[in-house]
Formats: structure tokens, sequence, C-alpha cells
């Protein structure tokens, strides 16, 4: 690219204006630039372009016979003829010197659209480049865009994913909850049921405190004074027996003789009977107290005598049997003691 002190000075080198020493330098550059050369040869044409524009004037017809005149003139006068001469040669020169002007004007015009021929080059690149640019800022617009919504999809699968996995895991607390009521109900049900059952016993032990309280108030006091001689027990519903019922005898073997307190022992038919038995290991069948007359209430208070002596009675028990007794128990065990 030419720079502006290089076009000026080959516009004067055109001209033939340019001095010695920067002509010569001039000259010497313009040999190693090939640029340079086709510039100083467009303005050479454009200057002779314009010299040979010029139109050609013709003189007037008595221009001659007046230059003659003043040369005889300027013989006899001497100075003042070569005054007239020079303002004759002035008016000549002026329309070379007019030309002139006009090729300087041109060459400074072309110089001027040299450079405007220039700048509209680097115009052209520099809109070159920023078009590049904005391709480029256009392409990394669409990839940020790319990107964006690449990572928007993401999340939402994300988000969707960590949805399902918080509707799995509610899914999973409310079964667990579930259960856990479950369980728990259960468990307030069989606490319940085992309340219902202590409270059972508790109530089974009133009531034999109670019977053995009534089978201690039927003792004299001189009986009572042989205590520690006696048998007592309690006796309690088998499996085959009535569930509240409660019983509890006191048996002395010294006098052969004891009392019996039963509640809450159902009815039976008429053609059968409750019977009481004292068992002894030492004698090879239980041996009967009597049958048993219960009260509407299920209450039974007696005292019984076995049919023969025995000494070692360590359990006692109830049957059902038919209507009179048996001489041995016949049908199932309701109750007896430990």
């Amino acid at each position: 690219m030419i720079d502006e002190r290089r076009e000026a000075q080959a516009s004067l080198f055109v001209l033939g204006a340019l001095p010695p020493e920067e002509s010569a330098e001039f000259e010497n550059a313009m040999n190693g630039d090939l640029q340079l050369q086709l510039l100083v040869e467009e303005l050479r044409g454009t200057a002779g372009a314009l010299a040979l524009a010029v139109p050609r004037v013709t003189p007037p017809p008595a221009l001659k016979q007046r230059i003659l005149q003043a040369i005889d003139e300027r013989a006899r006068l001497g100075g003042a003829a070569v005054s007239e001469s020079a303002d004759i040669s002035w008016m000549f020169w002026v329309p070379w010197t007019l030309a002139a002007c006009f090729a300087i004007l041109c060459v400074v015009l072309i110089s001027l659209g040299h450079n405007l021929r220039q700048q509209a080059v680097r115009l052209q690149q520099d809109l070159a480049e920023r078009e590049q640019e904005a391709g480029q800022l256009r392409e990394q617009v669409a990839e940020l865009n790319n990107n964006v919504s690449l990572a928007t999809t993401n999340y939402q699968t994300r988000i969707a994913e960590i949805q399902r996995q918080v509707v799995q895991r509610m899914d999973a607390i409310s079964r667990q909850n579930a259960v856990l009521t479950n369980q728990l109900s259960q468990q307030n049900a069989e606490t319940r049921r085992q309340l219902g059952l202590v409270q059972d016993q508790a109530d089974g032990l009133k009531r034999e405190k109670r019977v053995l309280e009534e089978a201690l108030a039927g003792v004299s006091n001189g009986d009572k004074d042989q205590l520690s001689t006696v048998r007592l027990a309690v006796l309690r519903p088998t499996t085959a027996g009535p569930a509240g019922a409660v019983g509890a005898s006191i048996w002395s073997a010294q006098e052969q003789r004891g009392q019996l307190v039963l509640d809450n022992l159902p009815p039976l038919g008429p053609n059968q009977t409750y019977q009481f038995w004292l068992i002894d290991p030492k004698l090879a069948i239980p041996i009967s107290g009597g049958v048993l007359s219960i009260e509407n209430s299920g209450s039974v208070r007696v005292q019984f005598r076995p049919e023969i002596r025995v000494d070692g009675a360590e359990r006692f028990a109830i049957s059902i049997e038919p209507r009179g007794g048996s001489r041995t128990p016949s049908s199932r065990i309701v109750m007896a003691s430990q």
C-alpha cells in the first residue's frame, strides 16, 4: 500500500517539480516498488492527456506584424523595446501556465481518487472482517442457544426424574405408614386383649380371694387352730370348663372333712349334675366328695365328707356326671386344683 507522502512525490516527479536529491531517492524507491511504478505511469498518462486536451490557439493576423515592429523598435529604443518584448513573452506563456495548473490539478485529483480507492479497499477489508466477526458471533450465539436449549432439556428431564422419585418415595412412605398403622392397630388390639386377660385374671383372683374368705369364714374357731394341718386349694376351670368359674376347698385329713365354695358355675340339664372329687396319688381312683346342688346364682357352699378315708388328698376336681353321680369320673373334668 502506497502512503500519502509517496503519492505526493509521484505527482511532483511526473511534473518535474521534485528537487534533484528527493527525485533520486524517489527513483530508487520506485525501482523496487511495482505499485509505485504503476502509479507514476498512471499520472504520466493523465498529464499527457491533459496537455493534448488544451485547445491550440491561432494568433491574430496582426500579431506577426506587431512582433516585427516591436523588434525594430527594440533595436531603436533599446530598453523600451525589451520591456514590450517581455510583455509579449508573458502573454505567450499564459496558456501553457494554465495547462500546467490543470495538469497539477488533475494529478492532485488522481492522487485523491487513488487515496479514496485505497480507503475504499481498506473499508471493504474492514467490512469483510466485521462480517466475518459477525458470522463468528452468530455461530457463537447459535451454539449458546443450542447449549441453553440442551441444558433446559436436561434440567426438565432431571426435574421430571426428581418428581417421579418424590412420588415413588411418597407412595413408599404412605405404604409404610399404612403398615405401621396396621401394626399399631394390631398391637393396640393385642394390648387391649392382654389387658382384658389381665383384668379377667385380676377379677378371677378377686373372686378366688372372696371364695377363700368365704371358705375360711365357714371354719370354726377351733378348726382355725388346726389350719396348719389342713389342705387349702384353689379350683380353676380346665379347657373344657366354664371360663368364669372359680372355687376353693379346705380339707382336713385329720378330721376327714372339708368345705367347698364354688362361684359362676353355669346350670346343667335335668339329667346332669356336678360331682366333687378328691385325688390321692396313693389311691387307684379319685374319691367322690359328693354331688353338688347349684344355686340359681351358680354358687355352691357345702361341707363334704368322702365315702372312704383319704389321708393324702393333693388335688381336687369337679366333673359333670349323670344325675345321681358316678363311682368314678365318667365325663370330662371341668374344674381342678393345681
